[in-house]
């Protein structure tokens, strides 16, 4: 089976971050499979990724149609995935080429309520508050219509961005709910597992963005006020000066002895030793940029809970091993910090991460579970 990826930036640097890396690994698993794969994209430079074959092209955006067409027309895919936002939904032109092939939606992109954008628009810099807020602007019945027109189903990696999405029952529409993949192999429990100590340890790890939620997790670190509480900060992909600008930020909050900032890139070894070393790990993203980030399912294969915010589907990913607070909500944040550590020896004892690992999809299994879709053997939600 012949499959069309359509996604931007489509580049070896990103295939470690969503969105990107689901695209990467559901194709790589397809093709074990005995597909034939195909990415097209706006990021030139590489003629094929593992197998994966790279069809460059100026720009995927609906100014763009007569080259895309072309492109589609000439790969003449069985199945086309396409991944799509609001805006593109009402904007591109080369998706009324679609209905000529069997293509699906893949949101890759939330669907954010107007409370959902208004709340984290404080915490958002103004590139982040463009992006976000201009799919705002889009009608619901308008992206709807559109998905309705121009695609059979769509892919998304949350129950709850599919029931934004869900179709009217007289719609031949359907939504397939997938999570992302693990590898267990990589993630695991520690042989010995850490004992209680009377200090407690958080960590954050991930870019150091207010997106991610990352001034929340100072700023409770500051409400919370504890000498007996220590927060481990790895600012991936980060470098000299991303150092200096966290440790003035902590200063100005008078935290500066309390956290230990790490910067660069961490090996997957180094950041499952810190995981391990954590009693409790810090997510608590304002807005999620890739619907589902993999990280939380990480750290609880890694027998460790998280504190995620109620967006998008970091609750449900962490069913059982998370604490969920208020969505940009510094107090909130505060308030289940301090509960983890009145509370961990027993709120330890609840989390099910045996139970919740045992539940996680392998990358293979999830690109087995796209293509039974694919072929018409998956059963929509």
């Amino acid at each position: 089976m012949k499959i069309l990826f359509c996604i931007h930036d489509f580049h070896p640097r990103n295939l470690a971050l969503q969105p990107w890396l689901t695209i990467h690994r559901v194709a790589k698993g397809l093709i074990e499979l005995g597909c034939d794969c195909h990415v097209l994209t706006d990021c030139g430079g590489e003629e094929s990724i593992e197998g994966i074959h790279i069809h460059p092209v100026d720009s995927l955006r609906g100014t763009n149609t007569s080259q895309v067409t072309a492109c589609l027309k000439k790969i003449r895919p069985e199945a086309v995935i396409v991944s799509v936002t609001p805006l593109s939904l009402v904007t591109t032109g080369w998706y009324r080429a679609l209905p000529n092939y069997r293509a699906f939606a893949f949101l890759s992109y939330p669907f954010y309520n107007l409370r959902e954008t208004v709340n984290a628009i404080p915490h958002l810099d103004n590139g982040d508050r463009w992006a976000y807020g201009r799919h705002q602007l889009i009608p619901p019945p308008l992206w709807r219509n559109a998905l309705n027109r121009f695609f059979h189903g769509a892919f998304c990696q949350s129950k709850r961005s599919g029931d934004r999405i869900a179709p009217s029952e007289e719609s031949s529409f359907c939504v397939y709910p997938i999570p992302p993949g693990i590898d267990k192999e990589r993630w695991f429990p520690a042989t010995d597992d850490k004992s209680v100590e009377n200090q407690c340890s958080f960590l954050y790890t991930g870019t150091p963005s207010s997106i991610r939620g990352f001034n929340l997790v100072l700023d409770a670190f500051k409400k919370l006020g504890r000498v007996d509480v220590r927060l481990k900060i790895m600012a991936r992909g980060g470098d000299g000066h991303t150092h200096r600008a966290i440790q003035q930020h902590a200063e100005g909050l008078q935290i500066q002895e309390r956290i230990e900032v790490s910067t660069g890139w961490a090996s997957q070894d180094d950041l499952r030793q810190a995981i391990w070393d954590a009693d409790a790990v810090l997510l608590p993203f304002v807005l999620v940029p890739s619907e589902l980030p993999v990280t939380v399912m990480e750290v609880i294969a890694c027998g460790r809970p998280v504190i995620v915010s109620d967006i998008d589907g970091l609750p449900e990913a962490g069913s059982g091993c998370t604490l969920v607070v208020e969505q940009a909500d510094a107090d909130s944040l505060a308030d289940a910090m301090h509960r983890f550590c009145e509370d961990r020896t027993s709120l330890m004892k609840t989390f099910r991460f045996t139970e919740r690992r045992e539940r996680m999809l392998s990358w293979n299994s999830v690109a087995k579970s796209w293509l039974d879709v694919l072929r018409e053997e998956g059963h929509a939600s």
